[in-house]
C-alpha cells in the first residue's frame, strides 16, 4: 500500500476493491484528520455480510454503527452493566472458577496444559457472568459463538461484490451465518425465557448481564428490545469464549 501510495496518491488513495471503494490514508496528518477532526464521520466500522445476520443488522454492543442506538447501548453498558459494583458481584464466580481449575490440576498427576486450562476457566466465567448457570446447551453455544466470530473476522467475496447473486449464492458465509445466529438466538431464547419466569416469579436478583437487560428493558424508557437483547449477549461474550476449545501449543508441568 506504501508503494501504491507513493506512486498514485499521497497522502490520500482511492482504490476500488470490487464494488466497494476503499479510502486508503498514508500520512501522519492525513490520520490526525481521520482520527481527531473528522472522527465522528469515520466511527462506523463497515459490516461485512456475516456480521450484519449474526448481529441483527448491528443491533449488538460491540458492533453496532455510530449513531442513537450505539450512543444507547454505549450508555447502558457504561451505566448499567459494566459498573464496579456490578463486576464485583462477579468475584463469586471467578474465584469457583479458578478453585475448579487448581482441583482439577491437582487431581491428574500428570503433564497438564495450563495454558489451555486456563483459556477454559477464563471463557466459563465470561459465560456464567453473561448468562448464569442455566445454558444447558453451553457446548453447543460455545461452538457456535467460535464459529460465528470466524465467519465474522474472515473473508468474503460476496463483500467485494454485493450486487452479485452470483457471488453470493456461490459463498457459504452468509449462510452459515445464519445456522450459526439461529442456533445461538434459540438457545438464548430458551435462556432468557428462564430468567423471565424467574422475574415474574418475583425473584429480583440482579444476577448476570441478561438479568440486567432484561430488567432494564422492563423499566422502559430506553428503548432496548429484544432484537438489541440476544446480539448483545452473544458478540458481548469477549475472545476468550473464541478461545474456549482451541488447542493452545505449549504445556506446563504441575507441582
Amino acid at each position: 500500500l506504501r508503494d501504491l501510495a507513493r506512486r498514485h496518491g499521497w497522502p490520500v488513495m482511492l482504490l476500488q476493491l470490487g464494488e466497494v471503494p476503499t479510502l486508503v490514508v498514508s500520512s501522519r496528518s492525513g490520520a490526525r484528520e481521520v482520527k481527531r477532526t473528522h472522527d465522528a464521520s469515520f466511527a462506523t466500522r463497515p459490516m461485512s455480510s456475516a456480521v450484519r445476520v449474526i448481529t441483527n443488522g448491528g443491533r449488538d454492543i460491540a458492533l453496532a454503527p455510530y449513531g442513537d442506538h450505539w450512543r444507547q447501548m454505549r450508555r447502558i453498558a457504561v451505566t448499567e452493566l459494566l459498573t464496579a459494583r456490578r463486576v464485583l458481584s462477579f468475584r463469586a464466580i471467578r474465584e469457583e472458577e479458578v478453585a475448579a481449575m487448581l482441583r482439577a490440576s491437582a487431581a491428574g498427576g500428570e503433564e497438564i496444559d495450563m495454558r489451555a486450562r486456563l483459556s477454559a476457566m477464563v471463557a466459563d466465567s465470561t459465560v456464567r457472568a453473561v448468562m448464569g448457570d442455566s445454558c444447558r446447551d453451553r457446548d453447543v453455544f460455545l461452538r457456535e459463538v467460535d464459529r460465528a466470530n470466524a465467519l465474522g473476522e474472515g473473508f468474503n467475496l460476496a463483500d467485494m461484490w454485493p450486487s452479485s447473486r452470483l457471488v453470493v449464492w456461490a459463498t457459504c458465509a452468509v449462510r452459515c451465518a445464519e445456522e450459526c445466529r439461529d442456533t445461538v438466538f434459540g438457545i438464548l431464547d430458551s435462556i432468557i425465557a428462564e430468567h423471565l419466569e424467574r422475574m415474574d416469579g418475583g425473584g429480583d436478583d440482579d444476577q448476570d448481564l441478561i438479568d440486567g437487560l432484561l430488567w432494564i428493558k422492563k423499566d422502559g424508557g430506553s428503548g432496548l428490545d429484544m432484537d438489541s437483547i440476544k446480539p448483545s449477549s452473544s458478540t458481548s461474550l469477549p475472545r476468550a469464549v473464541r478461545r474456549h476449545r482451541q488447542h493452545l501449543s505449549g504445556s506446563w508441568r504441575t507441582w
